[in-house]
């Protein structure tokens, strides 16, 4: 076992950097060269190998590595959302902004940005560019959060036998998620649609929904600053023409109205 406590002097370069989380390879730059042979690192650049040497001293109710892709970092060891919304707090920003600033795989910070949206302690706005940009809120201006926003609705649906029958066997078109609409903007909203329409004026919002791909507590935050800004304007559809799966993949308002298609208005 090294003589330095490798715990204690990673919370000492944190604190004097200001940082609740560094790469590998920057903790190890701020050690004295002594530090480094002490813990048997000096010399040493793979931070894998590095990582597999120090792991048995690190106290990981305080400390943790984590990777992402070929890099290794050093956290706190406290929720990941809690890393997502110390960015946020310290400024607004656009979601690419975001996943620069934290140490996690874009995917996993759409998750977590869409996990802080369902605890309404952050939420999304469209400027004047129509660019989508996430705020903190403030815990004195967060609204209590109503029972049909986490109610999960299940409207009767009235169809005969047979209809039920046809609707069985008839095979479910598959609509993926595109990686091209993983960016959360407005211009990604609009083509999604667009991809859909043909030529049409109504989309199905549950078409829309899977193939952006977005968390849906992103995407139903999208719809309502859309509508909102009169881009967008959303009807009720006929439910009775929809699978159960499309029913449940529609928008609930803020009412409790079920919503199943979207018309786009912006340019």
């Amino acid at each position: 076992m090294p003589e330095v406590n490798l715990t204690d002097l990673i919370e000492k370069i944190f604190k004097e950097n200001q940082r609740s989380f560094l790469t590998l390879k920057q903790t190890i730059f701020f050690m004295s060269s002594k530090t480094k042979r002490e813990l048997g690192i000096l010399g040493l650049t793979n931070a894998s190998e590095m990582q597999k040497i120090l792991a048995p001293s690190l106290d990981t109710k305080r400390y943790v590595f984590h990777r992402r892709g070929t890099f290794v970092f050093i956290l706190e060891a406290k929720p990941h959302e809690d890393f997502v919304l110390e960015v946020i707090k310290k400024r607004t920003r656009t979601p690419k902004d975001i996943s620069r600033l934290v140490p996690f795989s874009k995917k996993e910070t759409a998750g977590l940005i869409g996990k802080l949206i369902e605890k309404n302690l952050i939420r999304l706005s469209l400027d004047d560019d129509l660019q989508t940009r996430i705020y903190y809120v403030p815990e004195g201006k967060r609204e209590k959060q109503k029972e049909t926003a986490t109610k999960s609705l299940k409207p009767e649906i009235k169809t005969s036998v047979r209809s039920e029958e046809n609707k069985t066997n008839q095979p479910k078109p598959k609509i993926k998620a595109k990686p091209e609409y993983a960016e959360y903007t407005v211009e990604n909203f609009r083509n999604a649609f667009h991809s859909l329409d043909n030529g049409r004026i109504f989309v199905k919002i549950c078409d829309l929904r899977r193939i952006l791909g977005w968390p849906n507590a992103i995407f139903d935050s999208a719809l309502k600053q859309l509508r909102d800004a009169k881009l967008i304007q959303l009807h009720a559809g006929d439910v009775t023409l929809m699978t159960p799966d499309e029913v449940q993949d529609c928008f609930v308002d803020e009412n409790g109205f079920r919503m199943g298609t979207i018309t786009w208005h912006g340019r």
